[in-house]
């Protein structure tokens, strides 16, 4: 069976220049290159760029996909929309880890299953669009993807048996598609997922009027002056996230569960235990 490997870039947040997709070019003659995306797929030679370097320079989001089993995500995020003493809690292993660069924070997910058999079907599976909703969505305050993939670490044995785990955000019981996608593509243990979810509440914790109100009422008038020229002004995809960011610290909400933290050899021991001749569904 003939091998592939398949490299999809997004410039999401800024559109890629005309001399950006210059230097892009001279890395591969039959790339698929636009304003947003550099995509190509290698059955023979391989990819010629730094990926690590071309996420820091030109773009926010990466897919990587192979038929032996190797595959990766990586998401960039700015530094104004999400904190990195959160990101740190989750993503310090092989599985997940995190850089920043002097405006971004950019997170990676990866696994490469040693002796993985290769897979025909695994050849146009994926796409970036499969995942980007759940980029969204960690900007706007909901971190359940970052926790699947402290979750992956567990499953590759990453990290230590007595190790606590992160924060529990709230709705894994309940994925979104592409929380959903992010499980079957890194194949998230079904079981290990389950138990973990026993702590988190079913919906993710939803941010409305009354909620900002107070948050809003304690702006300086000169704060709420700066937010609305920016608003007017500035072309910022992501300043709805940064705005959140800068107030929703001060609403009260809860994001994340109440309940003790447990043990990574705690959820392993529980995702084990057979219930009625199947693998537990839920933490007893």
């Amino acid at each position: 069976m003939t091998a592939f490997e398949y490299y999809e870039f997004r410039a999401l947040d800024r559109s890629l220049t005309k001399a950006a997709k210059a230097i892009l070019r001279e890395f591969s003659t039959r790339a698929l290159i636009t304003s947003a995306l550099f995509t190509n797929k290698y059955h023979f030679g391989s990819f010629k760029g730094d990926v690590e370097a071309w996420m820091e320079r030109y773009f926010d989001a990466f897919l990587y996909n192979s038929n032996w089993g190797t595959r990766r995500l990586i998401l960039r995020f700015s530094n104004r929309t999400i904190d990195p003493d959160l990101v740190k809690q989750y993503c310090q292993t092989e599985c997940a880890r995190y850089w920043t660069t002097n405006s971004h924070i950019i997170v990676d997910f990866e696994v490469a299953e040693e002796g993985g058999e290769y897979c025909e079907e695994e050849e146009d599976a994926w796409s970036l669009d499969d995942f980007l909703d759940a980029r969204v969505d960690i900007s706007l305050c909901d971190y359940r993807l970052f926790y699947l993939g402290w979750l992956l670490s567990v499953q590759y044995g990453n990290i230590d048996k007595q190790t606590l785990e992160p924060p529990v955000p709230h709705g894994l019981r309940s994925l979104s598609p592409s929380l959903q996608a992010f499980v079957d593509f890194f194949r998230l243990d079904k079981n290990l997922l389950r138990v973990a979810a026993y702590s988190s509440d079913e919906e993710v914790a939803d941010i409305c009027l009354d909620d900002i109100e107070p948050c809003l009422s304690g702006l300086t008038n000169h704060e709420k002056f700066n937010w609305l020229c920016r608003l007017a002004l500035d072309d910022n995809p992501g300043l709805q996230a940064e705005f959140r960011q800068a107030i929703v610290p001060d609403c009260g909400l809860e994001f994340f569960s109440t309940k003790p933290r447990r043990s990574v050899s705690d959820i392993q021991d529980r995702a084990c235990k057979p219930i009625n001749g199947n693998h537990a569904s839920s933490a007893s």
